[in-house]
């Protein structure tokens, strides 16, 4: 055998080599770009699939029960966060619901309806027993069952429409907009499955 098909040999075999041992860095990177391709077309997904919902999306906070965390809220009302271990009654509510009290009925999947306790004076207040009707009557259908309705302090616009990380706000009584609202957030949250009580 000659010298120069020695070195030929020798460099084929070092080229092969080299190729064996990129192999798996080449099939990581592909893993990879592949894994940030599935990610980045999940998020733009969610972020198209949001955007058709009713409300405004609010940043999720950590979730847990009294005594063991402290309530602070990012909206008025609450749409997550820290609250009480039970959950208000649901239906129609002729006072306020505690914060800490209503974040754990959004978190059992629940919608809360809540009004300005007193309306701006001069202004029709009639918009409160339209709420009380149509409280009543969506839910004689089961899927509605967790629909509360009551009075807010302090709120600043006429109508709140509040679920799991979601908020609307109303200037007046307007039945689609609930119903559309309701209708895109209801049980939709972690403990969603809890029955209706």
């Amino acid at each position: 055998m000659n010298k120069k098909s020695g070195t030929r040999k020798k460099y084929r075999a070092t080229k092969r080599n080299a190729k064996k041992r990129s192999r798996p860095t080449f099939y990581a990177v592909l893993i990879v770009l592949v894994g940030v391709a599935v990610i980045w077309g999940g998020l733009t997904l969610l972020q198209r699939k949001d955007a058709a919902l009713a409300g405004t999306r609010v940043n999720l906070l950590p979730s847990g029960h009294l005594p063991g965390c402290t309530p602070r809220y990012n909206s008025t009302p609450p749409t997550s966060g820290c609250h009480q271990p039970g959950v208000a009654p649901w239906g129609i509510s002729p006072s306020s619901v505690s914060n800490e009290l209503q974040v754990h009925n959004l978190e059992h999947g629940g919608v809360l309806i809540q009004y300005r306790q007193n309306p701006v004076p001069g202004l029709d207040d009639a918009y409160i027993a339209d709420l009380e009707n149509f409280v009543e009557d969506i839910r004689q259908q089961r899927r509605y069952c967790k629909v509360l309705l009551a009075p807010y302090p302090d709120l600043d616009q006429e109508i709140a429409l509040t679920a799991w990380g979601w908020i609307e706000t109303l200037e007046q009584f307007d039945r689609n907009s609930i119903i559309g609202f309701i209708n895109d957030h209801i049980d939709r949250a972690p403990e969603r499955n809890v029955p209706c009580r």
